[in-house]
């Protein structure tokens, strides 16, 4: 009787302490949380912790490193969470369609510590979660970057500033202002609310998301960069339902394009500064005439649609040149990776077209001829040869109808002034009468 009370006791002592001991290691490894880019969701950038002080920081020793892997072939193919084998280092094969238009500048997120798991992305879009003790890779989330380039609000910018922690999820917004809250234990993505910056009124600008949004009650608020106002973004703050997802309200920080006379008038009243008309000054826009149209209405859309034409011309003889040498054996790495970059470059000059951004078609147009010589260079026979001919040929018929259009004669023949000079009256580019004009960077050159 002693030992069955003795038992019973000893059950009773388990019970009772086994759940004390889970609530006492939460509650350390709550204290030890970072769970905010400045520690607290005031931004204090304080953490209470008394762990590691003045007197005995010099006793801190290297315990491991982490090397986040590059951005080609090694971060998972992007959209898929990839969970991590053999000591967290397995890496995906990476499945981008563009090149990334700028040099890498790595880890920029300050790394949050959520209960022994450590959160950081690169810039891209890859958010990794390593455990603290060991640096075993748990898994990582890719965003799929490789469709980004087809978003026409998008600034071709990747960067990934800061991420953050909040109802249980891990929150990131990708390059292309999408938001997603993923499961911090799987990666698995439990909330998503895509393009943010579709669609914005007023806007002719570009974007990227870089910040983590932000919760207030039931909304997850969110704010993109843009190109610093040289291309006419319309900076914003929106808010969505943490619920459904749908867009709730969204503030617009300056006038649309154009300006108002009295824009933010109807916002005095919710704590704006009381305005007056055209107080941001007056910038109509520029109405370009039928001469001048740069693309603009029924004989912009014509010219469109023969440039159209002809690189439907040029994209046939492409397929008909990559056929004709697989047939014959010889469509080797070097040829089939030059024939990718022109078919590459024939889609972007195609999209320009359709969805203008201020580019430089011929100048995109004399990157796929310089490919074509390539080619020339390394095939020898006759009907390839002819093949390549048919692609020069529509090559120049594209570039004189594109230089006819913008009077840039000057530039690529002999007559024309290009540029400013359509006749002597003014009537080009920066030459709309005694009205001046301010010449911003068009998305294109800030691209580059």
């Amino acid at each position: 009787m002693r030992e069955i009370k003795f038992v019973i006791f000893t059950l009773f002592l388990l019970v009772f302490l086994i759940p004390t001991s889970v609530i006492q290691t939460t509650a350390q490894l709550s204290a030890n949380n970072w769970e905010h880019p400045a520690f607290d969701k005031t931004n204090t950038g304080f953490s209470p912790q008394t762990q590691i002080n003045k007197d005995n920081i010099h006793d801190l020793e290297l315990h491991w490193i982490f090397q986040v892997p590059g951005y080609w072939g090694d971060v998972g193919r992007p959209g898929e969470v990839v969970i991590g084998q053999d000591g967290g280092h397995d890496h995906g094969e990476g499945d981008f369609n563009f090149e990334v238009p700028h040099v890498p500048t790595g880890v920029q997120t300050v790394p949050l510590v959520v209960n022994g798991i450590v959160y950081f992305a690169n810039e891209f879009n890859v958010l990794y979660a390593v455990r603290a003790d060991d640096n075993q890779l748990l898994w990582r989330f890719s965003a799929p970057i490789g469709t980004f380039d087809e978003k026409n609000w998008w600034s071709r910018v990747l960067a990934q500033h800061g991420i953050d922690y909040y109802d249980g999820k891990i929150w990131m917004q990708s390059s292309d202002c999408s938001l997603y809250g993923l499961d911090p234990m799987s990666g698995e993505p439990l909330v998503t609310i895509p393009d943010t910056c579709k669609d914005i009124p007023g806007n002719t600008g570009i974007y990227f998301g870089s910040f983590a949004p932000i919760r207030f009650e039931n909304l997850i608020i969110t704010r993109p960069t843009g190109g610093g106002g040289f291309t006419g973004e319309r900076g914003f703050i929106s808010a969505y339902d943490a619920n459904s997802g749908e867009l709730v309200w969204r503030w617009e920080t300056i006038p649309p394009t154009g300006n108002e006379e009295n824009w933010a008038a109807d916002l005095v009243s919710k704590g704006n500064l009381d305005n007056y008309p055209w107080d941001w000054g007056k910038c109509e826009k520029v109405e370009h005439g039928e001469e001048d149209s740069e693309g603009h209405g029924e004989h912009g859309d014509d010219h469109n649609a023969e440039l159209l034409a002809i690189m439907h011309v040029v994209e046939e003889h492409v397929h008909e040149f990559e056929e004709r040498a697989t047939e014959m054996g010889i469509a080797n790495d070097e040829l089939m990776e030059l024939i990718e970059e022109i078919e590459d470059h024939v889609g972007d000059i195609t999209h320009e077209i359709e969805h203008p951004h201020g580019g430089d078609l011929n100048e995109m147009m004399h990157v796929v001829e310089e490919h074509v010589h390539e080619l020339e260079e390394i095939v020898s026979d006759d009907g390839l040869l002819a093949i390549l001919a048919e692609v020069e040929n529509a090559i120049e018929e594209f570039e004189a109808h594109e230089s006819d259009e913008h009077g840039e004669h000057g530039k690529h023949g002999e007559h024309g002034e290009g540029h400013g000079e359509h006749g002597e009256e003014g009537e080009g580019h920066g030459g709309h009468g005694d009205a001046a004009e301010i010449n911003y960077l068009t998305a294109e050159e800030l691209r580059l």
